[in-house]
């Protein structure tokens, strides 16, 4: 009983973490996408800004935005939100595949599968999680969502 109580409980925890790579992967595209535009749209402003406020009067204003233009432009490559979203795509993958091998096991389980080979699968699976965890190291960890995302695997699975 301990061990169907220990696989239940993983593959909960791999279900968790396909909606939280799923989440932080559309995170940082977003983040990248509106850095890209902000970063398009400073530089076209102040371009624009040469040639409509000629005037000493507006002379700031293509000043401001070529500053943030730049500032933006040096610091996009440093937050590298597009290589996070590809980190984080990623691991996303390999949770779709942990959470699927876990949901087949438990289908097994109730099927009646000899504890012998359950056993085995279930080593197999904990060493496929060990390994995805190793590539999380790199993203911080969003504790608000991963709250966010047990509660959505507790509803879908119809827990409290």
């Amino acid at each position: 009983m301990l061990m169907r109580d220990e696989i239940w409980k993983k593959m909960l925890t791999a279900e968790l973490n396909v909606h939280y790579w799923q989440y932080l992967t559309q995170r940082f595209m977003k983040r990248d996408k509106h850095l890209k535009i902000f970063v398009a749209i400073m530089s076209s402003g102040t371009v624009a800004s040469w040639t409509i406020w000629k005037g000493e009067d507006y002379a700031i204003i293509w000043k401001v935005l070529s500053s943030l233009s730049a500032i933006t432009a040096v610091i996009q490559p440093l937050v590298n939100y597009a290589q996070a979203a590809k980190e984080a795509e990623l691991l996303s993958h390999k949770w779709i595949e942990l959470a699927s091998a876990y949901q087949n096991l438990w289908l097994e389980i109730e099927s009646g599968l000899e504890d012998k080979v359950i056993k085995e699968t279930y080593k197999t699976l904990e060493k496929m999680q060990v390994e995805i965890e190793k590539g999380e190291t790199k993203i911080a960890i969003d504790k608000q969502l991963i709250q966010l995302c047990q509660a959505e695997v507790r509803k879908a699975r119809g827990l409290k």
